[in-house]
């Protein structure tokens, strides 16, 4: 199961990852106006689905007057054919550089892997495909409840040596690397990725994330489920409707209906096999 974005922001934030200062959700423009809010700001859709920003739903705003445009305009908007029923602002930070950290399964071997990118707010998989220089990937054979310390370091001296303005943020990147990991453990994560991971005066902060929960394992996951205020499972793409949750309740298994995907998830989108996350990397 996808969480948005706000809540696996949360699910960081709880394991003490910074992310940028929220200052609502909303879902009219009227919800809007009652937020106080210092500009700059993001503004950006929540949808269960990639692409948000190539379509339009992510933008940086320097007035008030911007942001409640943005924010009708966004929420008129379907993507990949969601439409948008909610629009996360946040402050808009001021960074030097920005980069990636991601934790997922290697279907091959069953093995959790911890991958780095010195590019951050870039396709990860088209960085692994033009720049592979760019990307560490670490394997970690015997699932550790925690990031091995030494696995923390490297991944941290990585991305220290190769981002501008990072040299001095080796200690804070290798325990954001270990919070990461944690909560991927925690909560039964099948993919939990932030990207991009902004470099600021304060210390990397995560901009966007992304976490999608191993379906099998949501009875272990109530009390997260309760302190987001999920219902009940969700679409890859979107929420279940109510007939649906009537019927999971009952006991009925779900289905696929028209437009409905059925595939699994191995990164943040439909599973194909050919993730360059589980690809060697020499």
């Amino acid at each position: 199961m996808r969480l948005y974005e706000h809540e696996a922001k949360r699910v960081l934030a709880d394991q003490g990852v910074r992310i940028p200062h929220r200052y609502g959700l909303v879902s009219t423009p009227a919800a809007f106006d009652r937020l106080k809010v210092r500009c700059p700001v993001m503004v950006k859709a929540q949808v269960l689905i990639g692409g948000r920003g190539k379509a339009g739903g992510i933008c940086r705003v320097g007035s008030g007057d911007e942001a409640r445009s943005a924010v009708s305009r966004i929420l008129s908007m379907r993507i990949g054919g969601c439409e948008v029923r909610s629009v996360l602002v946040e402050e808009a930070l001021e960074s030097s550089a920005a980069c990636y950290l991601g934790v997922t399964m290697n279907p091959a071997s069953f093995n959790t892997v911890v991958i780095a990118g010195t590019s951050g707010g870039v396709d990860i998989e088209e960085a692994a495909r033009t720049r592979p220089e760019s990307i560490l990937r670490v394997e970690l054979p015997e699932n550790p409840e925690t990031l091995p310390g030494e696995s923390a370091r490297r991944l941290a001296s990585f991305l220290a040596g190769s981002v501008p303005g990072a040299t001095a943020l080796e200690p804070p990147l290798a325990e954001v690397a270990s919070e990461i990991y944690a909560a991927y453990r925690k909560h039964d994560g099948t993919v939990l990725e932030v990207n991009p991971l902004l470099i600021t005066s304060r210390g990397p902060v995560a901009a966007d994330a992304k976490m999608v929960i191993d379906d099998n394992a949501l009875y272990r996951q109530g009390e997260l489920l309760v302190r987001l205020r999920i219902a009940g499972k969700r679409h890859e793409d979107a929420e279940s409707t109510d007939r649906e949750r009537r019927a999971s309740a009952a006991g009925f298994p779900p289905r696929a209906g028209p437009g409905r995907s059925t595939s699994l998830w191995c990164r943040a989108g439909p599973g194909t096999g050919s993730s360059p996350w589980t690809r060697s990397q020499e």
